[in-house]
């Protein structure tokens, strides 16, 4: 289940200070029967870069959060979300 969920989501990081994560699985706490439990999201904000750290700041569904990220080859991008680990590969 973790795997189809995640799978889906990608992000988009643009050389304008700009952030795109679209598929986004959000978990809900009572799912429908026969239905996946969780609904697919799309993020949107902007990033800043503080050394080899980044934060990204991204709005969704009213909300807003700030992630860290990290990158250590360019090819792919560690993104905490509090208590998650999110890594995403480069794709060309």
């Amino acid at each position: 289940m973790w795997s189809v969920a995640y799978g889906q989501a990608t992000i988009l990081v643009t050389g304008d200070n700009q952030v795109f994560m679209k598929n986004y699985p959000l978990f809900s706490a009572k799912p429908q029967r026969n239905q996946p439990p969780y609904d697919l999201d799309a993020w949107s904000g902007d990033w800043s870069r503080d050394g080899d750290t980044y934060t990204l700041h991204v709005t969704y569904t009213g909300n807003e959060k700030f992630l860290t990220a990290t990158t250590t080859d360019g090819l792919r991008l560690s993104v905490k979300d509090g208590g998650k680990l999110l890594i995403f590969d480069r794709a060309d």
